[in-house]
């Protein structure tokens, strides 16, 4: 059974999914409202349907990004604005993964 407080976009069909991959390839910059918290990282809708996460434990591919830290009242919190850069796609619930920028 799935956790209800984690949306999940798997309802975009294979076309729509092939579509998000094209428009947001690996090391794209997003920036999109957290809509969600779960105890190992942040949700962010960064707008045309999809969901990006951001987890405590990341690949960073620069030094402008990092993980997100273990304290959870350090994180964006729900509402907010968030940056990421496309770090790879999880197939098996049409999530795109993301690093966290920090702000400038």
């Amino acid at each position: 059974m799935s956790d209800p407080t984690i949306p999940v976009f798997a309802n975009l069909s294979e076309p729509e999914w092939e579509s998000v991959k094209q428009r947001f390839p690996i090391v794209t910059v997003v920036t999109g409202r957290v809509v969600s918290t779960a105890p190992f990282g942040i949700f962010l809708d960064f707008g045309a349907g999809v969901l990006g996460i951001i987890e405590i434990v990341t690949l960073r591919l620069s030094p402008d990004a990092r993980s997100l830290p273990p304290d959870r009242h350090t994180w964006p919190k729900q509402g907010e604005l968030a940056s990421g850069r496309v770090i790879g796609f999880r197939e098996h619930n049409r999530q795109v993964g993301l690093e966290w920028l920090l702000a400038n």
